[in-house]
């Protein structure tokens, strides 16, 4: 099961350790040109250094492995959306989830508007957009995809808090999984 939860601010490392995981084409997609390691840890520290105007979701596999991230950037009342799917997880949902967690996300803190720019050529991340709502248009040969949001109600609420709830459980029952492992392979080795 993908557990799609929102990372707090000691965590930032985990979203680091992601982008540098992609490979040089699904960077290429991420960032509309091959980033370098070394500008990676730049943009983490920046978003590090004012955690306030971001926001870090992960979706993490049973392993806790960070397989996706989407990332939110936020100026007074709209947003700047950007997703990251590692290559073997693509086209699995796991964008989609993702993308309507940082939405609801959004919704219920009063965001009224939202935008995400892409490569024209993006056809995966044209049609997760495409899926959500947002309306694409090309603005110096790169797609801009602009999304206005409803308010968030007291249905989007709990059902937020719900989620957040099952996502922390899953997390820490995971989490739990891999420290018995470990315990079971400390017993067995030999002595």
């Amino acid at each position: 099961m993908t557990v799609i939860r929102k990372l707090v601010p000691y965590e930032y490392d985990l979203y680091r350790a992601h982008l540098m995981s992609l490979d040089l084409a699904s960077r290429r997609l991420r960032f509309a040109y091959p980033i370098s390691d070394t500008s990676i840890t730049e943009l983490c520290n920046r978003i590090a250094r004012n955690p306030d105007n971001h926001t870090i979701f992960v979706a993490e596999n049973a392993n806790l492995e960070v397989i996706g991230a989407g990332h939110i950037s936020f100026d007074d009342d709209k947003m700047e959306l950007a997703f990251s799917v590692l290559e073997g997880y693509q086209g699995q949902g796991v964008g989609t989830q993702l993308m309507k967690r940082c939405i609801e996300h959004c919704r219920n803190r009063g965001v009224t508007k939202g935008y995400m720019v892409c490569l024209s050529h993006n056809q995966k991340i044209k049609h997760l957009c495409a899926k959500n709502g947002m309306k694409m248009r090309t603005e110096y040969g790169e797609t801009v995809a602009d999304i206005e949001l409803e308010p968030g109600n007291a249905v989007s609420v709990m059902h937020e808090a719900y989620v957040s709830q099952l996502a922390a459980f899953e997390h820490f029952s995971n989490m739990g999984k891999q420290i018995a492992n470990l315990s079971v392979f400390a017993l067995t080795l030999p002595k």
